[in-house]
């Protein structure tokens, strides 16, 4: 088994090898908010305690859901007094209508945010919002030629997600799921979370020239491992277990199934012996994509802001 999984190891390094030396420079563009802030005479560090205790811990959350893609603090190296700002929160969206593309859902996280206070001082009284500016940022990398035939079977794929579970009539959110094309070396990976537990995981894969396959490993967050073949059956993409950390004789795969043009539903079938057809369904999930309006709201200012934070 060390063999064999060390074979693919070897496989796909390989494969990422030569990828890189076929690659071309493309650009990519986010919409990135900076809010600048000023902090009340001999509050400056207890202003950026606050910012990190509060504001960045409903950020960290807000990643992990897909709504921003990253956030930073940046700080004024004028530690006088009479410098205009003194810290700046940058937040990277997905889209150009930043915070009102995610508002329903940053609300959530809002809500089930407590306000800690520094040294019994809440946000006004250790500084303020001083402006907001919005920057559309490219960026520009080395990436690979990933097209042609055998990507068209990822493609749909590509992006962010929410995944539910799916129960009878119910479906619950209980994760975040990112699949994406490496940019340097047209591998596939993703990496999911899950919100109601610590458990993640995440893939790397590689087309398998010999089979005419991708096939994916998937790495867990309890240490386990399994390899996933992907195929076409009919109108739906299969992804067959190869191999596990987990013993099993029985057949496994997942099915999915496009719904709607954002929606895939996914259901994990397992034979019942080793040899019957995979009809037993182990569980039911379906997938959404994190789609957002495409539009700017040139009015994008300081009360956005305030919103976002709830002016804590």
């Amino acid at each position: 088994m060390k063999r064999v999984i060390f074979t693919n190891l070897f496989i796909l390094i390989t494969l990422i090898s030569n990828a890189q030396k076929e690659s071309i420079t493309k650009e990519w563009q986010n919409t990135w908010t900076y809010t600048y802030l000023k902090a009340k005479p001999d509050q400056r560090s207890n202003l950026k305690e606050f910012l990190v205790k509060n504001w960045f811990a409903m950020d960290s959350i807000a990643v992990q859901r897909g709504l921003f893609n990253d956030y930073q603090l940046l700080e004024n190296s004028d530690l006088s007094n009479e410098a205009e700002w003194d810290y700046i929160v940058a937040v990277e969206y997905y889209t150009k209508g930043t915070y009102q593309d995610i508002q329903a859902e940053w609300i959530k996280v809002r809500n089930n945010h407590k306000t800690v206070l520094i040294n019994g001082l809440s946000f006004p009284e250790l500084g303020g919002v001083i402006k907001s500016d919005v920057f559309a940022k490219t960026s520009y990398a080395k990436e690979d030629m990933c097209e042609g035939a055998k990507y068209d079977i990822l493609k749909p794929f590509i992006g962010q997600w929410h995944e539910y579970l799916v129960e009878g009539d119910q479906e619950s959110l209980y994760g975040n799921l990112s699949i994406r094309i490496s940019s340097e070396s047209c591998s596939l990976s993703k990496e999911f979370s899950m919100l109601t537990s610590s458990f993640s995981y995440e893939t790397l894969g590689y087309f398998d020239s010999s089979s005419g396959t991708w096939k994916e490993t998937y790495t867990f967050s309890n240490g386990g491992y399994a390899i996933y073949e992907w195929k076409k059956l009919n109108e739906e993409v299969v992804m067959e277990l190869l191999e596990s950390s987990f013993s099993t004789e029985l057949l496994r795969r997942n099915r999915w199934t496009n719904v709607s043009e954002n929606t895939f539903q996914i259901i994990s079938q397992e034979s019942s012996n080793a040899s019957a057809e995979l009809t037993s369904s182990l569980f039911r999930a379906k997938i959404i994509r994190s789609a957002f309006r495409e539009t700017i709201d040139s009015s994008e200012s300081i009360s956005s802001i305030a919103i976002l934070y709830g002016s804590t």
